[in-house]
């Protein structure tokens, strides 16, 4: 949700990918733009998530080619709740 506090301050990136890993987990799909519309990662055209202060999805794939492991990002195209909030026109 757009008013959800404190989106991935206490995400531990290596973590997250080291026990999927340990769980045999190779290939990971991660919203990188969900169905609201807030973006996970930095963009100058879409929507960051308001309260997320660095580009989670950037460092969970970073993470993952680090560790073997390939990563595909979900992202909604359609039109979304904050695209029709903002731009009601």
């Amino acid at each position: 949700m757009p008013t959800c506090p404190n989106v991935g301050v206490n995400f531990d990136v290596d973590t997250f990918v080291n026990h999927l890993k340990a769980c045999g987990v190779d290939y990971v799909v991660f919203p990188a733009r969900c169905n609201l519309g807030m973006a996970y990662y930095d963009t100058k055209v879409g929507i960051r998530h308001y309260s997320l202060t660095y580009d989670l999805f950037g460092k969970l794939s970073e993470a993952c080619a680090e560790a073997g492991m390939r990563i595909s990002a979900y992202i909604n195209c359609g039109l979304s709740h904050e695209e029709a909030f903002l731009h009601r026109d």
